[in-house]
């Protein structure tokens, strides 16, 4: 998923740095031709006047933009991540979201079964095979819910039973129906890594789907972002080229 992930993100990193560049350096040039103007700013279409505070916002402010940027995206969910409830909360978060949020659940769900599958199969007991899962799956959703299970088997329960109730539901139906005749059958571990290579290979395809739909999303936008622009800057123009023919 992050290796899919780099190549749209590195695409939007130079989309933003295009458009700061347009905003900067293009726009004020035009902003000197229109206050040149004999109706001054005033008379200018409602997207210029847009385009050109924006445009004055960016050029004094710049750094308070990228500082923005860098509290939002960077510092802000470490610093909410400093504590339990807001680790908790941001991986909850994750899990909602759109599309993405089950692509990452299953994700999550893979990694459980297989690293669980594989210290079963090497010999390892269940809680501490699930103590050691707890440690390594690296969101704390998924850890409430081993917990969970760790505690339900301490006090004799199966481990499908508690997997099924969480608030958040991570293990869908299929998942926990196999994990239970893996229990009652003497084959978990075998279960869980078929469980894994099944959502292993979903994610791929995700991932894969995913990638291709979003190639031609950014082009529109900054297809969308680059004619706004435009538009902005020569709706102007072209009413000065008209009342000038008018005039002839």
């Amino acid at each position: 998923m992050k290796g899919a992930a780099t190549y749209p993100i590195a695409v939007m990193i130079v989309i933003v740095a295009i458009l700061l560049f347009i905003m900067t350096n293009v726009v004020p040039k035009f902003e000197e031709v229109f206050r040149s103007l004999p109706q001054g700013p005033e008379g200018l279409p409602g997207i210029t006047k847009f385009m050109m505070r924006l445009s004055e916002w960016l050029v004094q402010y710049w750094w308070a933009f990228l500082l923005i940027v860098w509290l939002l995206f960077w510092a802000l969910p470490r610093l909410i991540r400093m504590s339990e409830g807001g680790r908790y909360f941001l991986d909850e978060m994750k899990m909602r979201m759109p599309i993405v949020g089950n692509l990452y659940k299953k994700v999550l769900v893979a990694r459980f079964t297989r690293t669980f599958g594989t210290l079963i199969s090497a010999g390892v007991p269940i809680l501490e095979g699930l103590d050691i899962v707890k440690g390594a799956v690296g969101n704390a959703v998924m850890e409430r819910a081993i917990n969970d299970v760790y505690e339900a088997i301490k006090e004799g329960e199966s481990i499908a039973e508690p997997l099924g109730n969480q608030k958040v539901r991570i293990f869908d139906d299929l998942v926990v129906n196999m994990i239970d005749v893996g229990e009652k059958t003497g084959e978990l571990d075998k279960m869980l890594i078929k469980v894994a290579d099944n959502y292993d290979e979903e994610v791929d395809v995700a991932v894969g789907s995913l990638t291709s739909l979003l190639e031609p999303i950014l082009i529109v936008v900054m297809g969308g972002a680059v004619f706004a622009i435009v538009l902005a800057l020569f709706l102007p123009l072209l009413s000065i080229l008209d009342t000038l023919s008018q005039g002839r």
